[in-house]
């Protein structure tokens, strides 16, 4: 008959015995698409120090390091002439010890702001 597979002595014997094997394989088969697809995404993220006593003294010089997920705390003070845009998901911004201050001084990345948010949900606080 067509569509079934013929009596094997190393599998099941019965068409009804293959078509739970099938099925059991087919489950199992959805759970490791489930399993590769949720966990695909890595399960950490960076934390950036920035500040006049870190490696990195201004918001600008890490916003083209960090990545999805990634948090940036900015130690509080003023950050004069710097500006810079930020192209990462779920990243969040913060001030830390106080308020951020960001002072232009006349500049602005490509014509919008201090800071152009390109990301997806991107968070800004104390700043």
């Amino acid at each position: 008959m067509p569509g079934q597979l013929p009596p094997s002595e190393f599998g099941p014997s019965t068409n009804k015995e293959r078509d739970a094997l099938t099925f059991e394989m087919m489950k199992h088969a959805h759970l490791l698409v489930l399993l590769f697809t949720t966990c695909a995404c890595p399960a950490f993220s960076t934390q950036w120090q920035v500040g006049p006593s870190q490696p990195y003294t201004a918001p600008s010089q890490v916003a083209t390091l960090v990545g999805d997920g990634d948090t940036v705390n900015i130690a509080a003070g003023t950050y004069p002439s710097d500006v810079t845009n930020w192209t990462a998901d779920d990243l969040w911004l913060r001030g830390i010890g106080g308020m951020v201050h960001l002072e232009s001084n006349g500049l602005a990345w490509e014509q919008k702001g201090i800071w152009v948010i390109q990301g997806d949900r991107t968070t800004v606080e104390q700043i």
